[in-house]
């Protein structure tokens, strides 16, 4: 089985940008002996449906999103200013980093995800002029790679084969 490797994308509400969290699954030196695999995390910010240059600044913690990966929940993230082709181009990184993820005694594992963002820039969270609204999307049952599991045989003290 290959590597889960899955993006999750959350349009939002005003069609202005997506939201991404991309995932992918990789395995450090100590994975088989120690029952997990890696999952690394970014969270962009791309150009949505609308063909409209979104851009916005100074909503301090009024514009954010939430992420969560196999039960570990990160955020909220603020996104204050976003602006694209200027300080913030599209496909910009506003979060990443990974998560460790223990399997089942048996070496199987699969994960949940998702991604919420939300725009409270009228107070009322669906966006206002420029920003955005809000927007989620998840996943669920991402099987992870079957890390391989010792085996041991086991006989009777005295065994006779043959004859």
């Amino acid at each position: 089985m290959a590597l889960m490797s899955r993006t999750i994308t959350a349009g939002t509400s005003r069609k202005l940008v997506n939201v991404n969290l991309i995932l992918s699954e990789s395995h450090p030196d100590d994975y088989i002996s120690n029952n997990y695999s890696r999952i690394n995390y970014s969270v962009t910010i791309t150009r949505g449906d609308k063909q409209w240059d979104t851009s916005w600044s100074g909503w301090g913690t009024k514009i954010y999103f939430y992420f969560s990966i196999g039960g570990n929940n990160y955020g909220p993230i603020y996104v204050p200013k976003y602006n694209h082709g200027g300080n913030n181009p599209p496909g910009t990184t506003f979060a990443s980093g990974y998560v460790d993820i223990a399997h089942n005694n048996d070496g199987t594992k699969s994960i949940d995800a998702s991604i919420s963002f939300t725009d409270k820039a009228n107070g009322s969270n669906n966006g206002k002029y420029y920003t955005p609204g809000n927007g989620s999307a998840s996943a669920s049952g991402l099987v992870l790679e079957t890390i391989p599991r010792a085996s041991s045989i086991s006989a009777p003290a005295s065994l006779t084969t043959g004859t």
